[in-house]
């Protein structure tokens, strides 16, 4: 059960009415992007310029696309929002009206650059005689293209290995500067890069910054806290150039995005220029008052504006924060039955609406019941039998966002004709029939596809009935390889395939995930499962009194911790508990 996260009517029309420059502090369950499409649903309905709109920028597809669908189910809005307005990323904001339009100025290249490595593609250059990701054969390191970019003051940076230093970025003639330059003369760029080079086009040229104040007189930024020192200088340029309408939403404690990066200290500190014209959200829909109590001990917020519990449907719970020790990593798998317990017969609350937390991927396969995958094989015949197979196996144990994920980004490639993702071909999709009806049409597949609880060949068999019959579907049959003295691919299950945790109905399976992957989400309860040693900050206990927006250590455990409504469970190493339950007392 997910509850309403809609901040009171006062607040909510103070933000409806505010103009100028002004930030937005909002607690986590505070109805933010939900205000955020609120609003912008109000400025839509009284948008009377043909060709000047509104700029609605977020910093992952996951945050927009929220709002996006906000619009759609709560007020009506029948399509994708489009010309002349913008909303999306920040990054698609600034390739579409800075980077790709004008890059070729700054990069000397003959024409449009092009966009190269993740998120965009799988791109990688390879050395000289393609023995290396990056050409300098001497070095120890095992750098890639996206590991050098440039800084706001022009300074190209190794971003993997900052300790480098002088080594490899500030010497011109070292073979990674001179590679580096030969491909930005060819026009290929990294998002660092093209962030980069719009900073830089701005800066030179005042009157495309002028203009773009123009196109869009009005820009609001979600999850401002996320914003780089670059992407922040960009805002700050139109604002200078003449924008004078702008909305700033985040929250400094919850930035976490700090490896792209992300300076919440720069948020904090527009707050602080801009705090004639600042509103703080502190009232919480998410969660009880024992959680909002427990985080409020993290967060940077002044005493005044602490987190306060408002929704009357957990103002009656009474669940305190538990720890739970253990004493070495074996333990973990037990405490998946114990949590599942502890959700449905003591505290009664859904497990399926649940989840449990750790800080990494590979700590997660520690906690995680069952088995990882038998075959070290590839059996798939092409990259959209593949696709399709783990999408509908996703989809089968609950990974709806996963599976809907895995099978768009295929489906892009196949209607495009090209060989790897691109994010603005998906973004072409969107504009051209519309987010809800291409998202419903990719659901609907997925659905239509027969269930993975049989071996890879009856499986093929009968997708390949199905998909004949499905309207606008590619005209491809879905394959595995032939059978060799080896292996008999036809044979294997889609667990030896894949990997699964231990197969659960619906009604009994949990999320189960890092933090990041919550990011934004409403869970019934949360167990959140620790190591000693917190990430590069050193161990939990020495760092849970620092300053929350200098570490991001612990605003990763923040954004864990307010994520539940009704039940959060802390699991520590046995020796670091009395510490733990120190912090976490008087609550």
């Amino acid at each position: 059960m997910v509850l309403s996260r809609i901040p009171t009517e006062t607040q909510k029309e103070i933000i409806y009415r505010k103009k100028g420059l002004f930030t937005v502090r909002a607690c986590p369950g505070s109805g933010k992007t939900f205000t955020v499409a609120a609003r912008l649903n109000r400025l839509l309905l009284g948008w009377g310029a043909k060709h000047q709109g509104i700029a609605t920028i977020s910093f992952t597809n996951v945050a927009w696309e929220e709002i996006q669908e906000y619009l759609v189910k709560e007020f009506g809005h029948p399509q994708v929002i489009s010309y002349p307005h913008f909303l999306g990323t920040i990054d698609s904001f600034i390739n579409r009206y800075i980077f790709l339009p004008f890059g070729y100025l700054l990069m000397e290249c003959d024409s449009r650059p092009n966009l190269i490595g993740p998120p965009h593609n799988d791109y990688e250059p390879v050395g000289n005689k393609g023995i290396r990701p990056w050409p300098y054969q001497e070095c120890n390191k095992q750098c890639n293209l996206n590991d050098f970019s440039y800084d706001h003051d022009k300074t190209l940076i190794n971003r993997k290995y900052r300790s480098l230093g002088d080594k490899c970025t500030k010497v011109p003639e070292h073979p990674c500067a001179k590679e580096k330059r030969s491909f930005i003369k060819k026009g290929l760029a990294t998002q660092a890069d093209a962030n980069y080079f719009a900073l830089r086009i701005l800066q030179k040229y005042p009157n495309v910054t002028k203009g773009l104040g123009i196109r869009f007189p009005m820009m609001m930024v979600d999850e401002a806290q996320d914003t780089s020192r670059i992407q922040m200088m960009i805002l700050e340029l139109l604002v200078e150039n003449g924008l004078n309408e702008m909305m700033l939403v985040g929250d400094p404690d919850q930035a976490i995005y700090e490896w792209r990066e992300a300076e919440p200290r720069l948020f904090a500190e527009k707050c602080s220029a801009w705090k004639d014209n600042s509103i703080e959200l502190s009232e919480n829909w998410r969660s009880s008052q024992f959680i909002c109590n427990f985080a409020n001990r993290f967060s940077s917020a002044s005493n005044s504006n602490k987190m306060k519990a408002v929704n009357p449907l957990l103002r009656e719970c009474s669940t305190q924060v538990e720890i739970w020790p253990y004493k070495a990593v074996g333990e973990l798998p037990t405490l998946y039955e114990r949590f599942e317990k502890h959700c449905t017969t003591k505290i009664g609350i859904s497990f399926s609406e649940s989840g449990i937390l750790a800080r990494g991927t590979e700590f997660l396969n520690s906690i995680r019941p069952g088995s990882a995958p038998q075959h070290n094989i590839n059996p798939w015949k092409d990259s959209l039998s593949r696709a399709l197979a783990e999408a509908r196996y996703l989809l089968d144990r609950g990974g709806f966002r996963d599976a809907l994920r895995t099978a768009e980004r295929e489906l892009v490639k196949q209607r495009s004709g090209a060989t790897i993702f691109h994010a603005e071909d998906l973004e072409a999709i969107h504009g051209k029939i519309g987010f809800s009806n291409w998202r419903s049409g990719v659901f609907g597949l997925l659905n239509q596809l027969p269930m993975s609880d049989v071996n890879l060949s009856t499986w093929i068999s009968h997708a390949n009935c199905l998909l004949a019959h499905i309207k606008h579907f590619p005209e491809a049959t879905l394959q595995v390889k032939r059978n060799s003295a080896k292996c008999r691919y036809g044979d294997l299950t889609f667990e030896e395939v894949f990997g699964t945790p231990k197969r659960l109905s619906d009604s009994q399976s949990c999320h189960i995930g890092t933090v990041h992957s919550v990011k934004g989400r409403t869970l019934e309860g949360v167990m959140l499962v620790l190591k000693q040693k917190a990430g590069k900050g050193g161990n939990y206990i020495n760092i849970l009194d620092n300053d929350i927006v200098e570490d991001e250590e612990l605003r990763i455990l923040y954004v864990a911790i307010t994520r539940p409504q009704k039940v959060l469970v802390l699991v520590v190493p046995e020796k670091d508990e009395r510490k733990w339950r120190e912090h976490i007392l008087p609550l």
